[in-house]
């Protein structure tokens, strides 16, 4: 199974940022919006969703790069964020699993639900919409068999 969570804030600077983590990808991160970004793989952070999605959280230093047109260090991000899950889980039904010639398979079944998220970033409190989830893809096997 794996598990994500996503939320956007708007800081006191004026800029937006993204944060959120995905351990299908492997990755813990954000984005500003002025083109700063910030990632660390996954197990180099805390991160951890309830299964039943009432609640997430995310903790880590990152270290941001602003990329404008050539990328720069932009300076330590220290995320701690923490989502509750608001309103129904939406399932999405499992259906047919669709296999394809280079044997990657389609996504198979998601429960996601909306969720408010607050904590700090780099010590500025923030507060935030966003959603927590989970899914899993089937396994693959042998390329099918």
């Amino acid at each position: 199974m794996f598990e994500y969570a996503t939320a956007g804030f708007h800081l006191s600077s004026g800029q937006t940022i993204g944060v959120g983590a995905n351990t299908a990808r492997g990755t813990a991160g954000g984005e500003l919006s002025d083109y700063t970004f910030f990632e660390r793989p996954i197990s180099e952070v805390d991160f951890h969703v309830d299964q039943s999605l009432a609640s997430a959280h995310l903790s880590g230093t990152f270290n941001g790069v602003r990329c404008s047109p050539t990328c720069v260090p932009a300076g330590v991000f220290v995320v701690d964020v923490t989502w509750e899950g608001v309103g129904t889980r939406v399932n999405t039904p499992m259906g047919q699993v669709r296999k394809y010639e280079d044997c990657s398979a389609s996504l198979n079944h998601t429960m996601q639900r909306d969720a408010i998220a607050f904590g700090t970033i780099t010590g500025e409190p923030v507060e935030g919409t966003g959603f927590v989830g989970n899914y899993f893809y089937p396994p693959l096997g042998d390329c099918w068999g």
